[in-house]
Formats: C-alpha cells, structure tokens, sequence
C-alpha cells in the first residue's frame, strides 16, 4: 500500500483490494494454514499433519503484517496469521488472473523465518527432518549446494506453483476427428506475438512424421472462429507413434528466429475400430442426418425395403447458363445506355 499500486496494472492483479484499510496487529502474529492451504501440496512442506503442524509451531513470530481488509472475489485464502487475541489476518492470498496466477504474500518479514532457521543450525536444533539442511561449506570458484532448508524450498515451491501454467509463444495441440473418419486427427496451433496477443499473419509450416519415417509439409490455415489459430487435418491411417513439428514465422514483429513446437500422438485406427461391439448409435444417426438418409431398426429392414419403389429418390442436378445470352440482359443494358445518353443531352454534359 506504501508503494502507491492502488488503481495501476499492478494493483489490478492482486487478489487483495489496496484501497481498503483495516487495522494492523499491535502485537506479533503467527502463521498458519488454511483448510484450502491444507489442500495444497505447493503449500505444505512436510508429508503429514503431525509434522507439518510442528514445522508451522516452529516457525518464529512476525511483526510486520501488511493488513488485507478486503480479499476480491474468487481469490483463496492459502494461510493466515493470528496474534495473541485471536484474531486473524489473510498472510497468504492467490487468484487465477487471466491465463495466468498471481499471489499476495502479506508478511513483511518472513525474512526472520530464514534467520531462525540459521540460528537453529548454529545451535545444533536441527530440524525434525535430518534431510532438510544442505550442509557444508562453498570454496571460492565451486558451485553451491542446493538449499533444502523449508524458507528456500517454500518459496521455490511457490514460485513453481505461480509459472507453472503460463502459456507458450505457441501451443500445438492434437484433436481427434471421428466425424472425418478413423484415425483422422486435427493439428492446431495458436500463435502469439511478443506481447502475448494472438497473430494473424503468421506463416505457419506443419511438418508431420509418419511410423514409416515418411515426412510431409503441410500449409496450416487461419481459422474461421478464432483469431491466432491455424489448423491442418491429416489422415493418421497408419498405426504407430506421429510426430508433428510446427514452425511459425511473424513478419510484424520483426524476429528472425522462427516460433517452433513439436507433439506427438499414437495411430490405432484398427485397434478404435474394434473396441467396442456395440453399435455406435449417435455415430450413425449424424452421418445419416448430414447425407440425408436415417437409420433403421434390423426388424424394420423389410418394410423399407418394400417402400423403395413408392419412394422417391433425390436426383441433384447442378444446371448453369449464361447470364449474358439472356435476351432480357440485353434489352435491360440497351435501356440503361439510352437513359444515360438522354440524361446527358438535355443537361448539356458531354
């Protein structure tokens, strides 16, 4: 709140309103878990409970609380302070916020955790788990041990948790396609320039390789419903292990390096096929709505069978003619020319 984000880009992310103000604690305040925090393995720190309950009695005592009066809504509650008096403050709020997460760490000096820690080092109190502390020291030139104790871990745990689903410049995707026939599968990719917004003119390249080793180059096109999307279909009839690589140029941008993706899937059209005895229903009855036909019970086979010769077939005939050889075309021209012309005379134009 000192650092006036309030109604700034910043201050929007937060799961915490900055224009409310509530009362700090008077004196110092101790951390602890939610029931959602308690959910949450980025949370927890130890395997059970117990021991994650003594790590949080463990923990020291805090002094600097930046007091949230007001969580926004949809934003979670991870953990939470309480001083003397019980009473409690939100310590830990998170929020999906676009495609993406945001958090708010409202201790001020969770700095003193990690000191305590030291301290508990240097007097020999290790902790409950013998494996958490890296020991051992760092001669000049070599590189650092990983830092295992629970201040390092919590925050490498929390800011994987805060990444962990950002999206990529472009995300290549594989969708079946049982309605194009079996084994039949849809390559798309969304592409998205330096500011994350969704590009249009891309010039997008799939390269798909087959179980054969076989490899084919594929021109994706812009979808009709979504910006940024373009697609190819491909006939995945052979078994086996696919392989498709995506390229994507931005010539707005001006990047030299192209975007590139790569997936895989597995083609088992025969093995889809045979899965399952039974009669796929909704299957039938949409080919047979899309070709206008219909689907028949088998005790209703003879009857239509009977009914053929009274029913009419549909006969498409596509017909097409000139429009120019049409005489009325031509007196409807002949018309408008002597319009203008006599327009023109009488009002003296050329």
């Amino acid at each position: 709140r000192q650092g006036d984000y309030d109604r700034t880009p910043i201050g929007e992310m937060l799961p915490i309103d900055l224009s409310r103000e509530m009362e700090s604690p008077a004196s110092e305040v101790r951390l602890s878990l939610t029931r959602d925090g308690w959910l949450q393995p980025w949370i927890r720190l130890r395997p059970e409970e117990t021991a994650e309950e003594e790590r949080l009695r463990s923990m020291p005592a805090f002094k600097t609380l930046n007091s949230a009066a007001f969580v926004r809504p949809g934003a979670i509650i991870m953990a939470e302070v309480q001083d003397e008096q019980d009473n409690h403050w939100p310590a830990l709020v998170v929020q999906r916020f676009g495609k993406g997460r945001t958090a708010a760490l409202c201790v001020g000096d969770l700095w003193r955790w990690r000191l305590h820690e030291g301290l508990r080092k240097l007097h020999g109190l290790g902790s409950t788990t013998t494996d958490l502390d890296s020991g051992g020291s760092v001669t000049p030139g070599e590189d650092p041990e990983e830092d295992l104790g629970d201040h390092a871990r919590a925050s490498r745990q929390m800011v994987r948790w805060l990444v962990a689903d950002v999206p990529r410049r472009m995300d290549l995707d594989v969708r079946e396609e049982p309605a194009m026939g079996t084994g039949n599968v849809k390559l798309t990719a969304f592409v998205r320039g330096v500011d994350f917004e969704a590009r249009e003119n891309a010039d997008v390249k799939f390269i798909v390789t087959g179980p054969d080793g076989q490899t084919f180059e594929l021109t994706g096109e812009p979808s009709d419903q979504d910006s940024g999307l373009f697609e190819v279909s491909v006939a995945a009839a052979q078994s086996g292990a696919w392989k498709a690589t995506v390229t994507a140029v931005l010539s707005d941008d001006g990047e030299t390096e192209p975007l590139v993706a790569s997936t895989g899937w597995a083609s088992q059209p025969d093995q889809k096929e045979l899965k399952s005895v039974q009669v796929d229903r909704a299957f039938l009855e949409a080919v047979a709505k899309t070709t206008g036909g219909k689907t028949l019970e088998l005790d209703e086979l003879e009857d239509f069978v009977d009914s053929l010769p009274q029913n009419s077939a549909p006969h498409v005939e596509v017909w097409s003619w000139p429009i120019w050889h049409s005489w009325w075309v031509f007196i409807v021209a002949m018309a408008c020319i002597g319009t203008d012309w006599t327009l023109r005379r009488r009002r003296g134009l050329p």
